[in-house]
């Protein structure tokens, strides 16, 4: 089930799943565009049945770079599509976001 509305859910709730690398240019191109016109997109989050004894309620689907980019910026909160799915499905929606990105910026 997928909720297409956007809430703002605090990043120290928000677990990442799949992290990776990213280039230090590109980070920093993300944060400058963040900072002089917002943010474009919100991320993708999935609601957990349980919270984590770390207070997690949310796994990160998509936006690892907003996401870090917020925190650079000092927000407490991030703009996020929150979704209710397995654990699997979160991990396929990551890859394929990830795989799109890379076909368009070859």
């Amino acid at each position: 089930m997928t909720n297409d509305n956007v809430t703002l859910i605090p990043i120290s709730e928000i677990a990442i799943l799949n992290p990776r690398s990213r280039n230090h240019v590109t980070f920093e191109a993300i944060v400058a565009s963040i900072r002089a016109v917002g943010l474009k997109k919100p991320i993708s989050v999935n609601r957990r049945a349980e919270i984590s004894d770390d207070g997690r309620r949310y796994d990160l689907i998509c936006g690892q770079g907003r996401l870090e980019a917020f925190q650079a910026l000092g927000e407490e909160a991030i703009p996020a599509i929150v979704s209710e799915l397995t654990k699997e499905e979160c991990l396929l929606r990551s890859l394929a976001e990830n795989i799109a990105r890379r076909r368009g910026s070859s």
